[in-house]
């Protein structure tokens, strides 16, 4: 599996080089994002899924569980650049309630910004 890896002082932008999310997709995903949250280098994920053309139904349990090994560390995960049968498959399978989207990269570049920001103005304020 390929991966395209993009690394920011904030986050880190994973784009999959393939046309089929699937469970084998899903897991080296996971594996990837494990890796990053192992090193230390980032917490907050950007998933580039511009390539992605289709999804299917055995992806779905291990995107869940990469949402919530991501927010166990408090970081972010945002999916971005979703093509419309992806989506429509994220919708039928109601992840788009799990999950975070965005619609263009720089709109997850502020998603996860500010989400930094909250976080850093929350520990300021206690």
């Amino acid at each position: 599996m390929k991966f395209a890896i993009e690394l920011e002082p904030n986050y880190t932008i994973i784009a999959p080089e393939v046309d089929v999310m699937d469970k084998e997709f899903a897991e080296a995903l996971f594996a990837k994002i494990k890796e990053g949250l192992e090193a230390n280098a980032n917490q907050n994920f950007i998933i580039d899924l511009g390539v992605v053309q289709q999804m299917v139904n055995d992806s779905v349990h291990p995107l869940l569980c990469i949402q919530e090994a991501v927010e166990a560390t408090e970081g972010n995960l945002v999916f971005t650049n979703v093509q419309e049968l992806v989506l429509q498959k994220i919708k039928q399978e109601r992840l788009h309630l799990s999950l975070q989207l965005a619609n263009t990269m720089e709109e997850a570049i502020t998603l996860v910004n500010n989400d930094e920001k909250m976080a850093r103005g929350l520990l300021n304020e206690m």
